[in-house]
């Protein structure tokens, strides 16, 4: 029994170990099959988010390409949300994201400055500002010249000032904006690539049902973007040269170079190009300092307002006062010259303020055909204006664009109506005002600087020269008192050099009040004081032009040629003999004889008479002798 027991004992720890070993070896081959399944299974979901949904970057990059440009109404900018990740910025349009938008409205307004031009573009749904830079202009290879003092009988030149160029748009025209959105303080803003003119009024029309078909099948979609693969249907380029005075147009590749052209034109038709991308540009496009201004346009300068701190100097402003003595209106009052083309020098001239330029809504009416519903204007090329020798004393004295046939006198009739300027009546115009007021705070800012850069110095050496600056910053004269001794220092100045001379006729009258644009900048400067009443016998002065100096040097070479001094003593009548013409020293030495007025003109003054007269048929040059000999035609 012991046996059998020990056997069967034996015998069931065998059979235990054996399936305990069965156990174990069955394991791995259940692993080996959930294993593949597992990792197929995972597989599936990773491809459908990589190829599905493009990342930030991608979208970015294709919102840089053109056909990322997004129609839309000004509304949709100002809606519009922006995406920032990892410093990649973009806006989305409802879910298609864009960073560049096409608009198509009207301009309300227009800024131009230096570097750019601000146009407020309206589309009926809101206003938005779009900046345009202004075209690269090709420098000038010559260097620049230093200032040199001008000696007492030297020609005064006109500042080379680069004028800014007309703006691409004018108030009430209709044009296409394609630009890049940009914020600025708590708004939007475009900074525009194109800004071009529609070719018709129905063009509006057609963008709006583009816009809102494309709100109702893609921009309001609730699908996910998907960058397209197709690019889409191009966006109508901007017609050139459909509302612009020219006729001519060039294609948008090459707008730079008609900005060099050598076309003859006049300031009025000037229209620059606006980006290398720009359709809209006149094939006589050149710059208005090229242009040929001689007998129909005065030397254009920079507003006052606008000039830099660097260019506020007494030179300056004594250019400014012969510039305005030389081209000022025979007449205050505005009635010769209130049509639109007074304010195409509205950012060069002197004679006005900056404002918005509105010189195109007759050449839109006369395009559109709705001439009859504008108001009616005095033409400004009438055949037979009605003289009025009186002047408007009421009116701030101003300087307008006239040509020289209207601002200069050339013969007796019309020396009847000069008028002369006094010093009391130059104080008074608003923009002379201005200019000496900048300057004399120039002035004292660059004296003031000067001393404080002295006091640095070592105070053996500085002495002397501390103690004049800090008579000068310690003063308290008022500005009034410094703005007129300017004004009499530049008169002076113009005397001296042969500019202006005395004048004994009518002057201009002073009026009574400042104007509006006096009144708003008096406030700026209340310590420069009131002006006070002008004396009776105050001295006036004309600018000696040629056209009015050419009447007296017509009447001197008669005088030298036929006068008692040219028939020598002691001869019968019969062998004297005509004299020769004279050359221009002659008739300079000549009236300096005759009048004292005349002591201060140069030669190249009566140089320029002759000219003059040579110009109108009245004096020829017959010989060489002497730098040019010259007598009256018969």
């Amino acid at each position: 029994m012991r046996r059998v027991v020990a056997g069967m004992s034996c015998t069931s720890s065998e059979t235990i170990s054996t399936r305990v070993t069965t156990t174990v070896v069955l394991s791995p081959s259940k692993k080996r099959r959930v294993t593949p399944r597992t990792a197929d299974q995972r597989t599936v979901p990773e491809e459908n988010d990589s190829s599905t949904y493009p990342t930030h970057a991608e979208i970015w990059k294709w919102c840089l390409k053109p056909e990322a440009t997004a129609l839309c109404f000004v509304r949709d900018v100002f809606a519009m949300c922006v995406n920032k990740d990892k410093g990649v910025v973009y806006y989305m349009l409802g879910h298609i994201p864009c960073r560049t938008v096409h608009i198509v409205g009207v301009v309300v307004g227009v800024s131009v400055f230096e570097a750019r031009g601000i146009y407020q573009v309206d589309d009926g749904t809101g206003v938005i500002d779009c900046i345009l830079p202004h075209p690269d202009v090709p420098k000038s290879k010559k260097l620049a010249k230093k200032p040199k003092e001008l000696g007492q009988h030297d020609r005064p030149d006109v500042e080379d000032n680069d004028p800014l160029p007309d703006p691409v748009a004018n108030v009430g025209q209709l044009v296409r904006v394609i630009g890049r959105i940009r914020p600025k303080w708590n708004t939007k803003v475009l900074h525009c690539d194109q800004i071009g003119h529609c070719g018709s009024m129905n063009d509006e029309v057609d963008h709006w049902r583009r816009v809102i078909k494309l709100h109702k099948e893609s921009y309001s979609s609730l699908e996910p973007f998907v960058i397209p693969t197709s690019a889409p249907a191009p966006i109508p380029a901007p017609v050139a040269g459909t509302s612009l005075p020219s006729n001519k147009s060039v294609p948008p590749e090459t707008p730079v170079k008609k900005r060099v052209s050598h076309e003859p034109q006049t300031p009025l038709s000037f229209i620059p190009p606006t980006t290398p991308s720009t359709a809209s540009t006149s094939a006589a496009a050149s710059s208005p300092t090229k242009s040929n201004f001689g007998s129909t346009s005065p030397p254009r300068l920079r507003h006052p307002s606008r000039l830099h701190s660097r260019d506020l100097t007494p030179n300056t402003f004594r250019i400014y006062v012969k510039h305005y003595m030389d081209f000022a209106p025979l007449k205050d009052s505005g009635t010769h010259h209130n049509s639109d083309s007074d304010t195409d020098s509205v950012s060069y001239a002197l004679n006005r303020t900056p404002a918005t330029p509105t010189k195109s809504m007759r050449t839109r009416a006369q395009t559109y055909g709705f001439m009859d519903e504008l108001t009616p204007r005095a033409s400004k090329t009438a055949t037979h204006p009605v003289p009025d020798p009186s002047l408007d004393s009421s009116s701030t004295p101003r300087a307008t664009r006239y040509s020289d046939d209207n601002s200069r006198v050339g013969t007796t009739s019309a020396s009847a109506s000069t008028f002369g300027f006094t010093l009391s009546y130059l104080r008074r115009v608003p923009e002379l005002s201005e200019l000496a007021f900048r300057v004399v705070k120039a002035e004292a800012r660059r004296r003031e600087k000067e001393a404080r850069k002295s006091q640095t110095q070592p105070q053996a050496m500085t002495r002397a020269t501390q103690g004049k600056s800090k008579e000068t910053v310690m003063s308290k004269e008022g500005l009034a008192p410094k703005m007129k001794r300017l004004f009499v220092w530049a008169i002076l100045k113009l005397f001296e050099e042969g500019s202006i001379i005395l004048w004994d006729g009518p002057v201009r009258p002073i009026s009574t009040f400042y104007g509006p644009g006096r009144e708003a900048k008096k406030d700026d400067r209340d310590d420069a004081g009131e002006l006070s009443d002008p004396r009776e016998d105050e001295e006036a002065y004309i600018p000696l032009t040629p056209a009015y100096l050419a009447h007296h040097v017509e009447d001197a070479i008669e005088a030298i040629m036929f006068g008692p001094q040219s028939s020598p003593r002691g001869v019968s009548v019969q062998k004297r003999v005509r004299c020769p013409g004279p050359t221009k020293d002659d008739i300079t030495r000549y009236l300096r004889k005759l009048d004292g007025r005349w002591d201060r003109v140069g030669a190249w003054a009566v140089q320029d008479a002759l000219e003059w007269l040579k110009g109108e048929g009245k004096a020829w040059c017959f010989s060489g002798e002497g730098g040019g000999r010259w007598e009256l035609c018969l």
